[in-house]
């Protein structure tokens, strides 16, 4: 057996023990198949489910392992920093965070400590009438030290060997001379004890990036009306332009989060193509994609956060009103087309140091300026470049004059107008290809093609003639 419940741990069951042993002494026994890639899962949904109280969570998956081996002993780690006023301090954030935890079936055990290795150690060993620990400070290294060394998360063959030896307790093993120790059971030993009383760091690995802003609301019935989600989604926007303002920030892309009452999370993502402080640039987005939003039984909690935010830059404003506003609605423009669309199909086009058409332009954040210094030609090329060039029937007059006649698509064009060609030869450092002549002609339609000749006759190669982009 893997993990029990309560109940069964009541019974005198213990893990590690065979399921028949087991059933011969408790026959009514339910079994469960263990499924540690379910169990994984469910506990990355929890932890996404958690940053409604801190917004920084660890995943502990390895606990157990390192403990022993044996499953159902898997945690997290939440940095509260900050955070235990808004439920009215640590005593009553850790009761809240365990009723809803086993709301949403879980058995769990909450202790608040100075460091992640002294949580993990009073949430697991502290007597605890409520299952919740809350270390003070001038109390907290004598806490630890009344603990089984098995807090100290050794591997089980370290921790019955200071069994052996005398050292039940983390404050027996605190006095023990450190030399001996290392010795005999390596520098993890020291390592776990100096991280249980803080004498060493110990990092977190969040699972998500913690925000440099963050505004909260909390509904105790919750809410499910899109208008009530929408001023919802108002007032944080207003709450975190405040805090963007006093740091002269702006994002470039924030995430709307609404927790459920049944335990899911939605979540909302917004990019900016400029960086934003504007509470209404940022709500016009949120209310046209608020709808993406499935509030189920009711949102309880709505936080919005920064995923990327800059230094805002002064720039000098023009003097004309109209070229002011005419630079904002281009962002707003673009900032709708992202959110309709998607983030990666809307882009800016931006030169390479290329002659070829196909190679010349590349593609950029839509509001990114260009390099100055790239080489252009002084020819008038198509506003429209076709994905690969498509094959015509054409008919010149002289082998280097441009085509009088063409046919594309199964449509016959006569050409009335036409420029001289433009010469291009391949890349020296590429594979040589035939020589490119381009014409912009115009038919007696009045529309304009760039026809592309790949070949030269006096060099004895037979020319091919395609359509290689339009005009406008």
């Amino acid at each position: 057996m893997v993990a029990l419940d309560r109940g069964a741990t009541l019974l005198g069951l213990a893990p590690g023990e065979s399921v028949a042993d087991a059933r011969a002494r408790v026959p009514e026994l339910h079994v469960a198949a263990s499924d540690s890639a379910g169990d994984g899962r469910a506990l990355e949904a929890l932890a996404d489910w958690a940053q409604r109280y801190a917004p920084v969570v660890a995943l502990d998956r390895q606990s157990a392992t390192v403990a022993g081996g044996i499953g159902g002993d898997a945690g997290l780690w939440l940095d509260a920093t900050g955070c235990a006023h808004l439920f009215g301090g640590e005593e009553a954030m850790g009761l809240d965070l365990r009723h809803r935890i086993e709301r949403l079936g879980f058995a769990a055990r909450v202790a608040v400590a100075a460091t992640p290795a002294s949580s993990w150690a009073l949430a697991r060993y502290a007597d605890a009438a409520e299952g919740v620990t809350v270390a003070e400070p001038e109390a907290e290294r004598e806490m630890i030290a009344g603990l089984a060394v098995a807090a100290l998360r050794l591997p089980a063959v370290v921790t019955s060997a200071l069994m052996r030896l005398g050292l039940k307790r983390i404050g027996d093993l605190a006095a023990a001379p450190r030399a001996p120790l290392v010795a005999r059971f390596g520098e993890v030993l020291v390592r776990r004890l100096d991280q249980v009383f803080g004498l060493v760091e110990e990092p977190l690995a969040p699972v998500r990036p913690p925000p440099s802003f963050r505004a909260r609301l909390v509904f105790p019935d919750g809410i499910g009306n899109p208008d009530d989600l929408a001023l919802a989604a108002r007032r944080l926007c207003e709450r975190l332009s405040g805090q963007l303002d006093r740091a002269q920030q702006g994002v470039r892309r924030i995430e709307l989060a609404a927790y459920r009452l049944d335990g899911e999370v939605g979540r909302l993502t917004i990019g900016f193509a400029r960086p934003v402080w504007d509470p209404e640039r940022m709500f016009r987005l949120i209310r046209d994609r608020i709808g993406q939003i499935d509030p189920g039984p009711g949102v309880e909690v709505a936080i919005l956060s920064t995923l990327a935010a800059e230094p805002l830059i002064a720039t000098q404003m023009p003097l004309i009103a109209d070229a002011r506003e005419a630079g904002d609605d281009v962002a707003g423009l673009v900032d709708r087309l992202a959110g309709r669309f998607g983030e990666t199909d809307v882009h800016g086009l931006a030169p390479l140091d290329s002659h070829l058409p196909e190679r010349a332009p590349r593609r950029r954040a839509p509001l990114k300026g260009a390099r100055k210094d790239v080489w252009q030609t002084r020819r008038r090329r198509p506003q429209r470049l076709l994905d690969q060039p498509e094959p015509v029937e054409a008919l010149a007059l002289l082998p280097d004059h441009p085509p009088a006649r063409f046919r594309w698509r199964g449509r016959s064009h006569r050409v009335v107008r036409a420029d001289p060609a433009e010469r291009i030869a391949d890349e020296w450092w590429r594979e040589q290809a035939p020589t490119r002549d381009y014409f912009r002609v115009e038919d007696e339609d009045g529309r304009r093609f760039w026809l592309r000749r790949d070949g030269l006759s006096e060099k004895g190669e037979t020319p091919a003639w395609s359509l290689h982009g339009l005009f406008a």
